[in-house]
C-alpha cells in the first residue's frame, strides 16, 4: 500500500482536476496495520487447493519443504506466506482468521466486500476540495446490493483524513468511501453534501421525486395550496391550504417505518400551487447520501452535513394572486461503520424549510425557506416569510434534532405556506453494536432516523 496521497488542489465539478498528488514529506495519520497483508482485494485471499494449507491430501512438496512457494495461510491470527518452501509470518489479522486461508474482515454494507482494496493509497484532504460523484474520478461506479437502489460512486482508499477544511461532495450519485485503514475527521473539518434550494445533494432528489416526496399543492381559481415537505426517516410537513377557494395543501412525504436497508438520498418537497401564474414555486431538493466504511477505526471530530433544501417562495403576483410556497426537501443519509467509532463530531440531516406564500396582487412574493445546512448545527431551518398580510402564509420549519417531522405549512387566505422537510437518516455500525462513545451530536437524534447496530464480519 502506498504511504500517502495528499489532496493539494481543489477539484472542479467536472472532475477534470486530479484527486491528489503524492507528498513524501507529509505526516501520516496514526499507524494502522495493512487490512490484509497481501496483494489483491479482500475477496482474493483464499488459498488454492494445492497450496499445502487446505484440507485434503497434501501434494508431494519434495524433501524438507513445508509448502508450495507463494501459497498463503492464516494461522494464530496471522497471515503467512510460503517462501522457499517454508512458512514465513506476515501481517497480523485485525479481526483474527476467518478460516485457514484468509483474515476475517468487516463486511461493508450496501456494496460488494471485494471493492475494499488493501493496496489503495491513503487520501488526505488538506485544502478546500470537491469530489464529483457524476464523473467519479479516482473511483468506480458500482451497483448497490439492493437492486432497487441507485448506483453509487465507490472510492477505495487506504487511510482517509480530512483536515480543518471543507470537502464538498456533489453529483448525481451517493458516495461510498471504503477505507482499508483508519478514518479521521479533524476538528474544524466539514464534509458537505447538503441540498441548496432546488439543487440536490449527491444522490438526493429534486422537487417531487425520491423515496418519499412531498405532494404538489392544489389550485382552485385564486387560491393555491402549499407544497408538502419531502420525507425520508422523518416525515415531511403537509402544505398549507388556500382558504378563499378551498385549495388544499400538498400531502406530506411519509417516513420509513424502519431504517431503510440501502443508501438513499433525500426526497424533494412538492411544488406550490399556482392557479393563475405561469410558474409554480419549486419544492426544495433532498440532501445527499454518504457511506464511510473503515476496516479499523473512525474518529470523528468535525461535521458531516446532509441537510435538505428550502422550498421556493410563491411567485411575485404581477397581475393577480399567484403562488403558494414550495415544500422543503428532506435531509439525506449519513452511514458510518467501522470496528470502532470514536464520536466527537456533529452529523446533521436536517430538513429544509417550506417557502412562504405570496400576498395579494399588490403585495410581494413569499420568501424562500432556509436550507437545512444554513443553521450549521441542530437548529431547525425556518420557513420562508409570508408575502404580506393574511393572504399569503409563511412556510413551515424543517425537521431537526428530536423533532424529526417537518412542520405543517400554515394556511393562508389565498396562498398556503410550504410544509417543512423531514429529517434524513443517520446510522452507526460497530463491533459492539452500541452507540459510539463520545460527546458527538446528531440531528435526527430520535426514532427511526437515528440508528445503531452491529457491524458484520466474515
Amino acid at each position: 500500500m502506498s504511504w500517502l496521497l495528499v489532496v493539494s488542489c481543489e477539484l472542479d465539478r467536472s472532475g477534470s482536476a486530479p484527486l491528489g498528488s503524492a507528498d513524501p514529506d507529509a505526516t501520516p495519520p496514526a499507524s494502522v496495520p495493512d487490512a490484509s497483508g497481501v496483494d489483491g482485494s479482500l475477496d482474493d485471499l483464499d488459498a488454492s487447493a494445492d497450496s499445502g494449507s487446505g484440507p485434503g491430501p497434501r501434494p508431494d512438496l519434495g524433501p524438507g519443504r513445508e509448502c508450495t512457494d507463494g501459497a498463503m495461510r492464516c494461522a494464530s491470527d496471522r497471515l503467512e506466506r510460503c517462501t522457499s518452501g517454508r512458512w514465513e509470518a506476515g501481517t497480523a489479522c485485525t479481526f483474527g482468521c476467518a478460516d485457514g486461508s484468509r483474515c476475517r474482515i468487516l463486511v461493508p454494507s450496501n456494496v460488494s466486500p471485494g471493492l475494499v482494496d488493501p493496496r489503495a493509497a491513503d487520501l488526505v484532504i488538506d485544502r478546500p476540495s470537491v469530489i464529483d460523484t457524476t464523473s467519479c474520478t479516482g473511483g468506480r461506479m458500482e451497483p448497490q446490493l439492493d437492486a432497487s437502489a441507485s448506483a453509487v460512486c465507490v472510492l477505495p482508499v487506504g487511510r482517509f483524513r480530512v483536515g480543518p477544511v471543507e470537502l464538498a461532495i456533489t453529483g448525481r450519485y451517493p458516495l461510498v468511501i471504503l477505507a482499508a485503514g483508519d478514518v479521521l475527521l479533524d476538528a474544524g473539518s466539514t464534509i458537505a453534501l447538503s441540498a441548496r434550494g432546488a439543487s440536490p445533494g449527491p444522490g438526493g432528489h429534486p422537487s417531487g421525486f425520491g423515496a418519499n416526496p412531498g405532494g404538489i399543492g392544489g389550485e382552485v381559481e385564486g387560491s393555491d395550496g402549499g407544497g408538502g415537505g419531502g420525507g425520508l426517516c422523518g416525515a415531511g410537513g403537509r402544505g398549507g391550504d388556500g382558504l378563499d377557494y378551498g385549495a388544499l395543501g400538498g400531502l406530506a412525504g411519509f417516513s420509513f417505518g424502519s431504517f431503510p436497508g440501502r443508501l438513499l438520498g433525500g426526497s424533494g418537497g412538492g411544488n406550490g400551487g399556482s392557479a393563475t401564474g405561469p410558474i409554480a414555486a419549486r419544492g426544495g431538493a433532498g440532501g445527499g447520501a454518504l457511506q464511510i466504511t473503515s476496516q479499523a477505526t473512525i474518529t470523528l471530530r468535525g461535521r458531516i452535513l446532509a441537510g435538505g433544501g428550502g422550498g421556493e417562495g410563491g411567485a411575485r403576483p404581477e397581475v393577480s394572486d399567484t403562488g403558494a410556497g414550495g415544500g422543503g426537501g428532506s435531509g439525506g443519509m449519513i452511514f458510518l461503520e467501522a470496528d470502532v467509532i470514536l464520536d466527537e463530531g456533529l452529523y446533521a440531516g436536517t430538513g429544509g424549510g417550506g417557502g412562504g406564500g405570496s400576498a395579494s396582487n399588490d403585495g410581494t412574493a413569499g420568501g424562500p425557506g432556509f436550507d437545512g445546512e444554513s443553521q450549521g448545527d441542530l437548529v431547525a431551518a425556518p420557513g420562508g416569510l409570508s408575502g404580506g398580510g393574511t393572504y399569503g402564509a409563511p412556510g413551515g420549519a424543517g425537521g431537526a434534532d428530536n423533532r424529526t417531522a417537518g412542520a405543517t405549512g400554515p394556511n393562508g387566505q389565498g396562498n398556503g405556506g410550504g410544509g417543512g422537510g423531514g429529517t434524513g437518516c443517520i446510522t452507526f455500525r460497530t463491533r459492539s453494536g452500541e452507540l459510539p462513545p463520545g460527546p458527538g451530536q446528531t440531528s435526527p437524534s430520535f426514532g427511526v432516523g437515528f440508528h445503531w447496530a452491529p457491524a458484520q464480519y466474515r
